[in-house]
């Protein structure tokens, strides 16, 4: 065969893992994402990954035994073959993932791998506007096949559609049943489960905005706790999910219910003590989950609220009152979710007292650890690696089965899922290797393979738009003459104008040395968001300036800069739109439209006030005497309703 060298061949001894495999290159094949991958009885393909060895790669009998953690291994022998166990479906191909990252280095190599773990995933938001299309859900499947994780959780408050409830999840785009078990499907065809992540107490506000369910709310965010009718919408919520998926298992949420039992409840019932409110709402539930046969989990951080003086989910002293203990129902999983620490420690006392909650049964607690997006114009590196580290390796000396990542989308989902699967490669090798293992050119070869030709080390560079830590969707989205974030960042001695030039200029640097496949297709909405933030700040900065030397002269120079910043601003919403359809439903973009079109609106007031000031219409401009004047460093809230403006919005 001339294409030896360009060829890897698989023996499929498993009829089980042959349709799969097939599914898998069918699917890679189409969409061109994956490098060269053969089975016997399939069309060759090109392979650029793996094209310095040919081998057969002989998949054995998959042995699914029960609940045992995942495993694989692989080993050359004699026969030019590369031989692969695995005791599940996802560890297959984990395996085939690990063996085209090994490129030519697989010579003589045996693997044996063991996650720490039974369960092992990550979860989707599909709530906070963005929800994902059927198709981006499926290349996140094969994706996560490819990672060896077992589990996608769908995060879903009420993002799904429930028969004769009009207003649940009205243009919101929601998942029909169709859609849901489309991707159910699917996804079994890959050894992964999909569970779903629902609310039914808190994070109701999107859908408790409408009068149609004024019976059945109790505050903003919650719903009525002892109402019948609260109930008969809870059965329906898990009817849709028994009726459309495989899983057993199911988030009911319960977490951050803040001001439980202080509206509706207390005008009908009176004061009632919030754990007492908690406690019987979760019996009622878990009574209706279990009649659908479904094991529940919930967010474990009311029960360490409850118990803390100053209602902290972290704070070690929490004393959680025996009562509250008593009423965890028998079985419940609680997931310990741990976003911000980076002390092992830390994670090992949490542990603790969280098996102490469910009687040691190590089995009912799960780690929700985050691989941070959340209010970010990109993926977070920095910060996920000083928490991801610290907590797998807690969760391995503690013996925890399950472990998920996070990918949330708080406030509007500004951070594109192709940048956080840095994250998820990252997380995927540490929860399958010791760190000791982990080797940062298998971590860049494992990307190149699952993202279809990215590059880990570049792409992880553009991460430096995240400035120690500076959210750069409050930067985004900072008012152009309040500048509240802003402000308040370099009051705080948390952010310098220097320190912001250098970063975007690192990001655009390591823009321009790098392909558009190379970073994810992302390669132009990089480019835009670090040229609008220095050029948005840099002006901001000279404005402040010049106006406080009354420099009258610079100011109406500075004037000519803002067309310029507002077709930039332009440019990145009309990139921002391509990178959103290319995995959301259309429903949510409107907010981003919406925001930024309004900021377009004030840069055209910038203007205005400027040039009215310069050409002496207005003797003084209110709005930066009083930023000037007042004392600044007490923080600002970084949710865009609360520091785009001080009043009213």
């Amino acid at each position: 065969m001339d294409t030896q060298n360009e060829s890897i061949f698989f023996y499929i001894l498993s009829s089980e893992i042959s349709k799969q495999l097939l599914s898998l290159i069918k699917e890679y094949k189409n969409n061109n994402e994956l490098a060269s991958l053969n089975i016997v009885d399939a069309i060759p393909i090109t392979s650029d990954c793996s094209s310095k060895f040919c081998k057969k790669i002989v998949v054995n009998n998959v042995e699914q035994v029960g609940n045992e953690k995942i495993s694989f291994s692989y080993k050359f022998n004699n026969s030019q073959e590369i031989e692969v166990k695995a005791n599940c479906i996802v560890g297959v191909f984990r395996a085939l993932a690990d063996i085209l990252a090994k490129d030519n280095e697989i010579q003589d190599v045996t693997e044996e791998i063991f996650t720490s773990y039974k369960k092992f995933g990550t979860m989707v938001d599909c709530s906070r506007n963005a929800v994902l299309h059927v198709d981006y859900m499926k290349k996140l499947v094969r994706r996560c096949a490819l990672l060896g994780f077992n589990r996608i959780y769908m995060y879903c408050e009420e993002t799904y559609k429930l028969k004769n409830e009009p207003y649940f999840g009205y243009l919101r785009g929601a998942y029909s049943a169709e859609e849901i078990r489309e991707i159910d499907n699917y996804a079994a065809q890959f050894g992964i489960e999909i569970v779903p992540s629902i609310q039914v107490l808190g994070h109701l506000e999107k859908m408790l905005q409408w009068d149609y369910y004024k019976d059945i709310k109790d505050g903003e965010r919650t719903i009525l706790v002892g109402e019948t009718k609260s109930y008969k919408l809870i059965e329906k919520m898990v009817d849709f999910w028994r009726k459309n998926i495989r899983s057993n298992d199911i988030c009911i949420g319960f977490d951050e219910t803040y001001g439980l039992g202080r509206g509706q409840f207390m005008d009908k019932n009176g004061f009632v003590p919030p754990f007492e409110i908690f406690s019987q709402h979760l019996k009622k539930v878990h009574e209706i989950c279990s009649k659908y046969k479904f094991n529940i989990s919930i967010w474990s951080d009311m029960f360490f609220r409850m118990g803390s003086e100053t209602k902290d989910y972290y704070d070690l002293g929490a004393q959680i009152p025996e009562n509250a203990v008593a009423a965890i129902p028998v079985g419940i999983t609680l997931t310990y979710w741990d976003y911000f620490h980076t002390d092992e420690n830390f994670y090992d006392d949490y542990l603790t007292k969280h098996f102490k909650l469910v009687g040691e049964d190590k089995s009912k607690v799960a780690m929700a650890v985050g691989t941070w997006n959340w209010r970010r114009l990109f993926y977070d590196q920095a910060l996920t690696e000083k928490t991801v580290k610290p907590c797998l390796q807690s969760c391995r000396k503690n013996d925890v089965e399950e472990v998920f990542f996070t990918m949330w989308a708080d406030d509007g989902a500004y951070c594109s899922l192709e940048s956080t699967l840095l994250g998820l490669v990252f997380a995927s090798e540490y929860g399958y290797r010791n760190e000791d293992d982990v080797n940062d050119e298998h971590i860049n070869n494992l990307f190149k393979i699952v993202s279809n030709g990215g590059n880990y080390h570049n792409m992880r560079q553009c991460c430096a738009i995240n400035i120690e830590e500076i959210i750069g969707f409050c930067l985004l989205h900072d008012d152009p003459m309040y500048a509240l974030y802003f402000n308040e960042c370099l009051a705080q001695k948390r952010l310098t104008i220097e320190q912001l030039r250098f970063a975007t200029n690192f990001v655009l640097e390591s823009v321009a040395k790098s392909t558009d496949t190379e970073l994810c297709d992302l390669k132009k909405y990089l480019e835009l968001s670090a040229t609008f933030l220095q050029k948005k700040f840099d002006f901001i900065t000279n404005m402040y300036q010049k106006y406080k030397n009354n420099d009258k002269e610079s100011l109406n120079a500075l004037i000519d800069e803002i067309d310029e910043i507002k077709v930039l601003l332009e440019q990145f919403i009309a990139e921002f739109r391509k990178v959103w359809l290319a995995n959301n439903k259309f429903f949510g973009f409107e907010t981003v439209q919406l925001r930024l079109g309004g900021q377009l609106a004030r840069w055209s007031e910038v203007k205005q006030t400027l040039s009215e000031y310069c050409n002496d219409e207005i003797a003084n401009i209110e709005i930066l005497d009083e930023v000037f004047e007042n004392p600044k460093g007490a923080g600002v809230s970084h949710v865009i309703s609360q520091m785009l403006t001080t009043n009213i919005f």
